[in-house]
């Protein structure tokens, strides 16, 4: 069953284009590998000024599950460029898809 995951970030002032330019070399670095295994697709939508939501698209919770420990590091990458909330440094939800127009 598709799954998906939300993860809520808000970028510190001046350092969206820094984000923007690790998240292309995550991804690139993941292309060199064959891609993201299990991933179908993943989007980054701006909200306001600084604010950043990742939507992925995955094959399975389990998929999902699997990619977990690259996805932190990742993470890693650009936690420094975030500004921690309640939650921490990213707000992160996750569940199986019950309906879809796709």
């Amino acid at each position: 069953m598709e799954f998906m995951n939300v993860v809520r970030m808000q970028i510190k002032p001046g350092k969206l284009e820094e984000w923007r330019a690790v998240m292309a070399e995550n991804f690139k670095a993941a292309a060199a590998m064959g891609g993201v295994p299990g991933m179908i697709e993943i989007r980054h939508v701006q909200f306001g000024e600084d604010k950043v939501c990742v939507v992925g698209r995955w094959e399975s919770q389990e998929a999902f599950a699997a990619a977990r420990p690259m996805l932190v590091q990742n993470l890693d990458r650009f936690r420094h460029l975030l500004v921690p909330g309640p939650a921490g440094d990213t707000d992160p939800i996750a569940g199986k898809v019950i309906f879809s127009t796709a």
